[in-house]
């Protein structure tokens, strides 16, 4: 499959397979915990600043944007903004 396929695709996956991806990518440690996954071309409205910038997700540069700011934050959302 070339690689405009696949990652075209990335909009059909679950949010355990999105998961995978963001751990594949040895981001897991570094972000707050999460159990649900957004992504878009698009920056999101109301996320903030990434929490990183310019990474490397399935070969896609990335800004990952998360719910949680603060200690009692509970959203355990991320956004995967995909800048390519």
């Amino acid at each position: 499959m070339d690689d405009e396929r696949r990652r075209d695709q990335w909009f059909w996956k679950s949010v355990a397979e999105l998961k995978q991806l963001v751990e594949e990518a040895g981001l897991g440690d570094r972000l707050r915990h999460f159990n649900d996954v957004l992504i878009g071309h698009e920056t999101p409205d109301g996320y903030g600043d990434p929490v990183l910038t310019d990474v490397t997700i399935d070969g896609r540069t990335c800004d990952v944007y998360h719910t949680d700011k603060k200690p009692t934050d509970t959203y355990h959302r991320i956004f995967i903004h995909i800048k390519e």
